[in-house]
């Protein structure tokens, strides 16, 4: 089988990247797998993907440069005559890959969505009857991502997995990076892992740090980059906070870090089913996220709190946690339900065309 895989937000450090890697690496090599590159790609993610035995096509700017993707497309997929095509993305543009390959033949073409809303709605309104007609299977992270793109039924559910033994929870570990960030046993970490965008909402962390270090001894990590980045970090600045939130830029550690946080907080304006939720399960962690994130996320654990966008109600409900005992061994039940050795076989499936 040869399988051209399409990230169409490129192969950066999101989510979207993230799962195909954890999905490519338990696929038998016998498999002939490719990425394409384009938009934004990162070396770390680059050779995390090679290690899963990818190969790497490096392509024109989709966005800055649409003509020469799309020859550099065509020429790709008329040459390699691929069995599969894979397409990652949020919206109907997904519709440009998957109709080339329609034109050339590619017999089973995937559509996998990974959010419930994007960034360019009139775009995605203009293509979507076309879009309808370029795939010949749909996938969504979600339930509520699938029913928005695809309609209610017309999907196959598979979760953003995780290899689950990564992120399980290890006190010496806490204690390692705790001493790294300089905590006292005493502080309370919150914590946060996300691309700085809108739909990420940083401020509103910075907003709710300013109010909860009234009443709690807490602090803030921040881990991740974009194009918000050093916005977040004036407001950081203004509210005279530098001592108490930590940028840590991108990590490869991610795994780690979700040992040394208290609480993981998610405030997203529109999410599928996040990735990162998941880890922070793993690790045991308790999760407060937004009613704008896909509700599948929190049936994993009892100790997730999806509630609206509204400072008291979240400064209440991180005062309530914060007086829980908490038994992070817990993390190795609740993550089972997204263990990728377990889902693997599922998207196989969907690739030879049995479901």
């Amino acid at each position: 089988m040869k399988l051209l895989i399409v990230n169409t937000c490129g192969l950066g450090t999101g989510g979207i990247t993230t799962h195909m890697i954890n999905y490519l690496g338990q696929i038998d090599k016998a498999i002939e797998k490719t990425a394409t590159a384009t938009i934004l790609f990162d070396q770390e993610m680059i050779k995390q993907l090679q290690e899963t035995g990818t190969n790497i096509i490096y392509m024109p700017d989709r966005k800055r440069n649409p003509l020469g993707y799309i020859r550099a497309m065509k020429k790709l997929i008329a040459k390699e005559r691929y069995d599969v095509i894979h397409v990652h993305g949020n919206s109907a543009t997904m519709v440009l890959e998957l109709q080339i390959a329609k034109k050339y033949g590619v017999p089973v073409r995937i559509a996998h969505c990974h959010t419930m809303q994007c960034g360019h709605p009139v775009i995605h309104r203009l293509l979507k009857r076309q879009f309808e007609s370029s795939y010949t299977k749909a996938i969504a992270c979600s339930l509520k991502a699938g029913s928005w793109i695809f309609g209610e039924g017309n999907y196959w559910v598979l979760p953003n997995a995780i290899p689950c033994e990564k992120y399980y929870y290890q006190e010496e570990v806490r204690r390692a990076y705790r001493r790294e960030l300089n905590l006292s046993d005493d502080t309370l970490l919150l914590g946060h892992v996300g691309y700085f965008c809108e739909n990420k909402n940083q401020s509103f962390l910075v907003d709710l740090l300013a109010e909860l270090k009234k009443t709690v001894k807490a602090e803030l990590v921040l881990i991740g980059q974009g194009e918000e980045e050093e916005f977040i970090k004036k407001r950081v600045k203004q509210q005279g906070m530098e001592d108490m939130v930590h940028f840590l830029g991108l990590r490869s550690d991610v795994n780690c870090l979700l040992q040394a946080m208290d609480i993981f907080l998610l405030p997203s304006k529109w999410e599928g089913l996040p990735l990162v939720l998941v880890e922070a399960q793993a690790a045991g962690l308790p999760c407060i996220f937004s009613d704008n994130v896909s509700g599948e996320a929190c049936l994993l654990s009892d100790r997730c709190y999806q509630i609206p966008l509204d400072l008291s109600v979240w400064i209440q409900q991180i005062e309530v946690i914060s007086r829980l005992q908490i038994d992070r061994a817990d993390g190795k039940t609740v993550a089972e339900t997204y263990d990728v050795k377990k889902l693997v076989p599922r998207l196989l499936e969907i690739y030879e065309g049995k479901i």
